[in-house]
């Protein structure tokens, strides 16, 4: 109970974090259809429980709808969004497979965020989402790991703009033996939007330590019709370049 960004807990793949694409984080299905929806960095005051019996993770949760302006009326005045989740850990030929499978609902129940000043209609909404991530170890202990997506928001095309996403991709981690937590991501994101086209996005990422808790981190991504424009309408492809660089630590202890 709290300040809490569902997207910590649900729907998120761990093997995709390096990467920029906010596609491999929160699905666009919910992202590009909820407006205000609370993600990173906008929490909402929410409530979640989960229950694990061996392998097997049960995890449920309800939060303001508002993210963006979490503390303007009390808890739930504008409306609720619910998550709901399992999650299965497998053992698999050398390696871990784990599951995730989920759906979610945004009821909204204010104007404020019906009519949503400046960015469209957030009606109300739901949907569902899956992934699998599998991780392993090749004999030289190098730390490999795949993963694949998926969401779908089956509402009206004016509800639900976005109706389908895929993603998949792989990491490689410690792949610098000189440098351990050398990271390389591949990942492939697409999303379909009703009644017009789909946009494709390519992106490798390169996580480096430079020394103590210092790092850079290039990365490349070529994106296939930005905003999934429809034939005769598209946008120009597009070559985007980013270099971060960061410090991973604590001032204290």
């Amino acid at each position: 109970m709290g300040l809490i960004n569902p997207n910590d807990y649900f729907n998120d793949t761990g093997v995709a974090a390096e990467l920029f694409n906010p596609s491999f984080g929160i699905y666009p299905v919910i992202s590009g259809n909820i407006p205000y929806t609370p993600t990173y960095p906008y929490s909402s005051l929410g409530v979640m429980a989960a229950y694990t019996l061996g392998e097997t993770t049960l995890q449920a949760g309800v939060f303001n709808a508002d993210g963006y302006t979490d503390l303007r009326t009390p808890w739930g005045g504008e409306g609720q969004i619910y998550y709901g989740e399992i999650d299965e850990n497998l053992a698999l030929a050398s390696g871990k497979l784990t599951l995730k499978a989920g759906g979610y609902y945004d009821h909204v129940s204010s104007d404020y965020l019906r009519n949503a000043i400046a960015i469209g209609p957030a009606p109300s909404q739901g949907g569902f989402y899956g992934t699998a991530e599998y991780r392993w170890k090749s004999a030289n202990g190098e730390d490999w790991g795949a993963f694949v997506q998926a969401g779908a928001a089956p509402n009206s095309a004016s509800t639900s703009p976005i109706n389908a996403y895929v993603g998949a991709g792989l990491r490689l981690r410690d792949f610098l033996p000189a440098s351990p937590k050398s990271t390389l991501s591949l990942g492939f994101a697409r999303a379909w939007q009703r009644q017009a086209g789909a946009e494709t996005s390519v992106e490798v990422n390169w996580y480096q330590p430079v020394f103590h808790h210092f790092y850079i981190q290039p990365d490349l991504q070529y994106v296939i019709n930005p905003g999934a424009s429809a034939p005769g309408n598209t946008l120009a492809n597009a070559l985007v370049g980013i270099l971060r660089v960061g410090w991973r630590g604590s001032l204290w202890g």
